[in-house]
């Protein structure tokens, strides 16, 4: 069974870090878990960007039916 303690999760310009320790009963090792992640994009533009081919989506849904 492994188990984890010590988690810390942060945000700072962009790069959201997390780090957390885990506990292996088993063989009694202790391993660190680390990794980093950047963002590229504002989450704005994303979430504008998703908005506009859900849009574009609906349209095209709304057309073939209509055509029908």
């Amino acid at each position: 069974m492994i188990s984890f303690t010590n988690t810390h999760l942060s945000e700072e310009d962009g790069l959201l870090s997390l780090s957390l320790r885990l506990l292996s009963y088993r063989s009694g090792s202790s391993y660190t878990l680390r990794c980093e992640l950047r963002r590229d994009t504002p989450m704005n533009a994303v979430m504008t960007n998703f908005d506009q081919r859900l849009q574009s989506l609906r349209r095209s849904i709304d057309n073939s039916v209509a055509g029908d």
